[in-house]
Order: structure tokens, then sequence, then C-alpha cells
């Protein structure tokens, strides 16, 4: 039982990091996959209105994006785009291990915050 114990204990960081395969969705192309498209559909969706997106940045496997925050809305522009980051069932993880969101808000550029599955 101990060696059982020893051996589930030692299995579990591997398990518990996954790898890209174990995620891959069905039926999931990452040739036909428009991630500019995803991720413009998803920012629509997750931010409040009058916020948009600037073009996305790919570098690698990492996307930067850029979300600008009306000079009308008042508070903390990190904070507020914490909660947009896409679900971790999202076909944009199969194209993207890293997404950096980048507030501008009064023409400033506000504490990056970065989003993983």
């Amino acid at each position: 039982m101990a060696v059982a114990l020893v051996a589930a204990l030692t299995a579990a960081p591997a398990a518990a990091q996954g790898n890209r395969s174990s995620r891959a969705l069905p039926g999931f192309s990452p040739e036909t996959f428009d991630l500019q498209l995803a991720l413009h559909e998803h920012f629509t969706a997750a931010l409040p209105a009058g916020w948009w997106i600037g073009p996305p940045q790919r570098w690698g496997k990492e996307v930067v994006v850029r979300v600008n925050i009306p000079d009308s809305w008042n508070g903390n522009p990190t904070a507020a785009v914490m909660t947009s980051c896409p679900a971790d069932n999202s076909p944009i993880w199969q194209v993207a291990d890293r997404i950096t969101i980048t507030p501008h808000y009064r023409n400033l550029p506000w504490a990056p915050h970065s989003c993983l599955p």
C-alpha cells in the first residue's frame, strides 16, 4: 500500500501539468482555426459595452491583447480585465499557451494580466 501511495504522489505532478494532446477538442484543426476572429468574438462578449481590443499580437504561443477602456469609465483597469480570460475549455487554448491582456486607460498602459489555461 505504501508503494502505491508513493507512486501516486510522484505521478501527480506530471498528471497535473497536462499536455496539449490531453486538452485536444474533438474535430479541432489548428490549420483552419482563425485565432484573431476567436479572440475578437471572445472579448466582444467578455468586455463591458464601449470597451474594445486592438489587433492581437502573436509571439510564438503567447498572444498579447490590448484592451482599450473609455475615459468615462472609473476603476482599476487591471482588476477589471482579470475576469475576461477565456474559459479553460475554449478552443483558443489549442493554439495559445498564454494570453497577456494589457489595459490602456486614459492613454496610459496599465499593468498587464496573464491568462493561462
